[in-house]
């Protein structure tokens, strides 16, 4: 008799464990599914910025190209032009600040 009482007393906390073990485990998957669909919810309102940022980025960066190949244009033409009178090319208005804004501008194609 006293091992059945043993066995009876030692097999009831091992229940109670298991129980907890059951009830935290669905409070646990609640609460990561929940985290889940407020990431998911974050994403579905950045994702189409992100998208358009992106386009706008690219669009951005191909009229940038394009003026860059028109200002290295006209700063060859200064320079050539500057050299035939022997006028330093820095002196023609607007050279020295064309100059330093394509170089500048060179950066955001990196």
């Amino acid at each position: 008799m006293k091992d059945l009482e043993k066995f009876f007393v030692d097999a009831q906390p091992v229940a109670l464990r298991s129980e907890r073990v059951d009830l935290a485990l669905p409070q646990d998957m609640d609460k990561t599914v929940a985290q889940l669909l407020a990431v998911q919810r974050k994403l579905d309102k950045s994702l189409p910025m992100l998208e358009k940022l992106t386009i706008e980025v690219r669009d951005s960066k191909a009229t940038l190209k394009t003026k860059i190949g028109e200002a290295d244009e006209l700063l060859a033409k200064a320079k050539g032009a500057a050299a035939e009178l022997g006028v330093n090319p820095e002196e023609v208005k607007g050279y020295k600040a064309l100059n330093i804004e394509s170089y500048n501008s060179k950066e955001y194609l990196k």
